[in-house]
């Protein structure tokens, strides 16, 4: 088979991350804020008449970085944008009702330091301590796996490189402080419920 799935727009969620900030931040290139995003996803951009989700790559290509708040704004009339999985959010709940967020199909959207003192489990770099130095990342806890009778956390990163792991204890800490400075929120999709009852009646996590 060689259809591909379809990808969402990175560049977009960043470029309009940037103006959900302030339109004087677009094409700064600065980073965006954990709240932004969640915001794209959840209201989207209400004064440009902007839907909450994201368009795709096709529509809004990764070379196409606005510079200017009044082309940005010009490119997203008439954008089409999927809509998204996302009808809910809130602080992100602790270990267990995390595990139990993922197998509802929701996630973790996050920021932490990037000076990370990687660790090896089963063959992936784990972020076994709460990393306290480094410029701020944002990433998505999508799953969970367990690895010699061990939960790991699964966060997806963005830099090409695929996933890495968080340890319970790790993401204890830091969910303790709501993963302070930058933030963090759980997104949950709708008859987020209903998604939990299948995937554990199915023999899913537990």
């Amino acid at each position: 088979c060689t259809r591909k799935m379809p990808q969402l727009s990175e560049m977009f969620a960043y470029n309009a991350s940037e103006f959900i900030s302030a339109p004087r931040y677009v094409g700064r290139d600065q980073g965006t804020t954990i709240q932004s995003g969640v915001q794209l996803l959840t209201e989207g951009i209400p004064e440009l008449r902007v839907a909450p989700g994201l368009p795709f790559e096709i529509d809004w290509p990764y070379n196409q970085y606005c510079t200017d708040p009044s082309d940005f704004a010009e490119k997203c009339s008439q954008l089409p944008i999927e809509e998204t999985m996302v009808t809910q959010h809130g602080e992100l709940p602790d270990w267990e009702g995390m595990l139990v967020a993922t197998a509802a199909g929701g996630s973790g959207h996050i920021g932490t330091y990037w000076g990370v003192r990687w660790t090896q489990v089963g063959g992936r770099r784990c972020m076994s301590s709460p990393p306290t130095r480094g410029g701020g990342h944002a990433t998505e806890i999508i799953w969970a796996v367990e690895i010699n009778s061990q939960w790991y956390l699964v966060v997806w990163n963005s830099h090409g490189d695929g996933y890495y792991l968080m340890s319970q204890g790790c993401y204890e800490y830091l969910q303790r402080r709501q993963f302070s400075p930058f933030g963090g929120y759980v997104l949950l999709p709708d008859r987020a419920q209903e998604r939990y009852d299948r995937i554990y009646s199915g023999g899913g996590y537990y």
